[in-house]
């Protein structure tokens, strides 16, 4: 993100697939329940595995989640299963988020710690100190250079309605035509929100006290180079699939 270095101040620090930066594959956002991350649907993996979805839906590919690994601090953590949202078709059109189950646990350390879940009725608003961190691009020429640092930018949400004007504005749609999906929240301004690498990162803010995990970078324009908020999927919007599956895996 057009950002700077985290500080122990800021938000917990996040896992990340092991690889450089840009070519992460599964960036993960959330390590609820010590035990799940929440980036979005990956692309293409060199191991091919296909998980088809309900008719009418494209399959999409994963990769072997035995050869996806996570950084954990100064260690490797091993996933074992990769859990696509039954919806997605592509980021644009909504559901654009996955769930990994991590092998094994992982535990709290002073700089290490579990956002939690957006109760579903919780209200966030443009007040709200929200903080995206990440290890794309810090402009849209420059990519994070080694020894690769994760950064992080406070941003601001953006309204919803008027969210949906400024892409209708940009893009020349048309009246009828809904450009940002309702399970998708805005967030950013000029010089201030991802880029390229970002993709499937955390947006969370803090409320009562608390770091509330509020959205996975999903898509946008220009990586902030205009006056128009980034898109994200609201994981407000997906709270009771995530639990449902949760439950499911035991």
């Amino acid at each position: 993100p057009g950002g700077h270095r985290g500080g122990p101040q800021r938000p917990p620090g996040e896992v990340a697939v092991a690889g450089q930066p840009e070519d992460l594959q599964l960036p993960l956002g959330l390590l609820g329940a010590h035990l799940w991350g929440l980036p979005h649907p990956p692309p293409v993996g060199a191991d091919r595995r296909p998980l088809h979805f309900p008719e009418g839906h494209r399959p999409v590919h994963l990769p072997d989640p035995r050869r996806v690994y996570l950084y954990g601090g100064r260690g490797l953590l091993n996933v074992s299963r990769i859990i696509v949202h039954p919806n997605y078709v592509a980021a644009h059109l909504g559901f654009d988020l996955a769930l990994l189950r991590l092998a094994t646990r992982v535990g709290a350390a002073s700089n290490v710690q579990p956002v939690t879940l957006p109760p579903e009725a919780l209200n966030f608003t443009p007040e709200d100190e929200c903080w995206l961190t990440g290890w794309g691009r810090t402009s849209y020429y420059t990519p994070l250079h080694p020894p690769y640092r994760l950064q992080q930018v406070h941003i601001p949400l953006e309204d919803h309605e008027a969210c949906e004007e400024g892409y209708k504005e940009y893009l020349h749609a048309s009246a009828d035509r809904t450009v940002i999906p309702e399970d998708m929240l805005c967030a950013g301004s000029l010089g201030r929100g991802p880029c390229m690498g970002d993709s499937g990162g955390p947006l969370v803010c803090r409320k009562r006290g608390s770091w509330v995990q509020v959205g996975v970078v999903s898509w946008g324009i220009g990586c902030s180079t205009i006056q128009l908020p980034a898109v994200f999927t609201s994981v407000q919007s997906h709270v009771a699939w995530i639990r449902r599956e949760i439950r499911k895996c035991g």
